[in-house]
This record gives structure tokens, sequence and C-alpha cells, in this order.
């Protein structure tokens, strides 16, 4: 069980991140790493991937 705040030191502060659930029918999230609102920094991370942009997508519960 990993938190979503576990991974802000390894992402560079500009990259691109979306939050969404874990189906992906719902984003709740989406924009620059420093823009993500703290409320999401306990979600547990399920799974997540990163772009060859260096784009992030991380599925959560919330």
């Amino acid at each position: 069980m990993i938190k979503l705040y576990k991974f802000y030191e390894l992402i560079n502060r500009n990259a691109t991140v979306t939050l969404a659930n874990t189906s992906l029918d719902k984003t709740f999230f989406e924009g620059s790493m420093k823009s993500i609102p703290d409320t999401f920094d306990d979600c547990i991370v399920t799974d997540f991937a990163v772009s060859n942009d260096g784009d992030f997508l991380f599925r959560i519960e919330r």
C-alpha cells in the first residue's frame, strides 16, 4: 500500500500528472505535479504508468 505523496520526490515538478480512479472512468485531477491538491496526498496508488514524454498516470483509491 503506497500513498501518492511517496512519489512526489521522484516526479519533476513540471511533469503532467493525471489522477484517476482504479477503473479509469473518472479523472480527479490533471495538471502539473506542483498543482496537485493536498487532499490527494494520502490516496492509495493501485497502479501507475509513465509515458514516453514523462507524463504520469496514477490510478488511485479515493
